[in-house]
């Protein structure tokens, strides 16, 4: 499933220049590295509590099934090590190999927009879960 992740790419273009104003990102790598624990563990009630809840309702719909059990069958590769992590705003993306995670602050704390993602070069992430 391809998703337009524009704002991405708007933000990143438009900080590029502010790589020294970098927040901290322990936050975002944090659950990112999450996320993928619950995935090694099949622990699709703790991915889906770490999910933006449109992303929960976008799983839930191409899917068919409870977010729960939907994201587990979205067959999201696995992914360690942390490559690199980006905050604009309130909008993140955490590199991971075998995997990008783009994220959003939420009233909440950051939560998962999009997960196992990979570039698609100029063409936006092609993910195998994604919210709006």
């Amino acid at each position: 499933m391809r998703i337009g992740l524009t704002f991405f790419l708007l933000t990143t273009a438009a900080a590029s220049g502010c790589a020294s104003l970098q927040p901290d990102t322990a936050g975002v790598v944090a659950v990112a590295q999450k996320f993928h624990t619950a995935l090694l563990e099949a622990n699709g009630a703790e991915m889906c509590d770490m999910v933006t809840v449109s992303t929960s309702e976008h799983v839930e719909i191409s899917t068919g099934r409870d977010c729960k059990d939907g994201i587990i069958e979205a067959h999201i590769p696995t992914a360690d090590g942390i490559v690199a992590a980006d905050i604009y705003g309130r909008a993140a993306q955490v590199r991971m190999h075998g995997d990008t995670v783009f994220l959003t602050e939420t009233r909440q704390g950051w939560k998962v927009v999009a997960a196992g993602c990979h570039s698609q070069g100029d063409e936006p992430y092609e993910c195998k879960v994604g919210g709006r």
